[in-house]
């Protein structure tokens, strides 16, 4: 048998035999995977509110060489609890949590997620910005995560960087990022001010929560642009 502990969230949580849960997780060290809680369900039990959907947790656990792993020990790091306060904080995480359950393998653990997915929680249960911003921030992370990166400081056709003298400003699905208006053939047009606001939300920083406090038209389209970008690429 092999032991490992690591760091994870818990994605979702199904219930089994008489007392025990078969929890998916997204770990620092090991990528998604699946565990199983024994005796979780029992009154008696004290690792049960360690283990509820969306807590970070630190746990240890040991792989059969069947493959199958039995959870050990657990300690609870963080519950998330003003997300989950929140009824549209809470449809946003769970939309999050949703993507890397249908799209992530297991198996193939990734710094960059997991970073992504803490940061993403974690302005979620703060509130320093609206939830639509931080699933805008987590989609373009998660594509990038997936190899459908986007270019949002230049052309993806020229190289043209982007800047206030655009004329207008296009967005190409297929490829991934900005046109500008030589390049331009029949793309989607957006103003400069969502141009900007996709390249500010792609890294979310402390310094530019500004521009995030409150939904605004800008803001909306930028999301739909990158929903519909999931879409496409997805789908594909």
């Amino acid at each position: 048998m092999a032991y490992a502990n690591v760091r994870c969230f818990v994605l979702k949580s199904t219930n089994y035999a008489d007392a025990d849960k078969i929890l998916t997780l997204y770990s620092d060290k090991d990528g998604k995977i699946s565990a199983i809680a024994r005796g979780v369900r029992k009154i008696s039990s004290r690792r049960s509110g360690s283990l509820d959907t969306l807590n970070l947790v630190f746990l240890n656990y040991y792989e059969s060489s069947t493959g199958y792993r039995t959870i050990t020990e657990v300690k609870h790091l963080k519950s998330f609890r003003h997300l989950k306060d929140s009824l549209v904080s809470t449809e946003a995480a769970y939309k999050i949590a949703g993507l890397v359950l249908k799209q992530v393998e297991e198996g193939a653990p990734d710094p960059k997620l997991f970073t992504a997915l803490e940061k993403s929680l974690s302005l979620l249960d703060t509130g320093e910005v609206v939830p639509k911003a931080v699933l805008a921030y987590f989609y373009i992370n998660f594509m990038g995560v997936l190899g459908y990166s986007l270019s949002l400081s230049r052309c993806v056709f020229c190289g043209k960087k982007l800047s206030k003298s655009w004329s207008s400003v296009w967005f190409n699905p297929d490829k991934g990022g900005l046109v500008c208006s030589d390049c331009k053939s029949f793309e989607q047009e957006i103003s400069l001010r969502v141009a900007a606001l996709l390249y500010k939300v792609k890294f979310l920083k402390a310094s530019d929560y500004r521009f995030f406090k409150s939904e605004t038209a800008e803001l909306n389209k930028t999301l739909v642009i990158l929903e519909n970008y999931l879409i496409f690429k997805l789908s594909g």
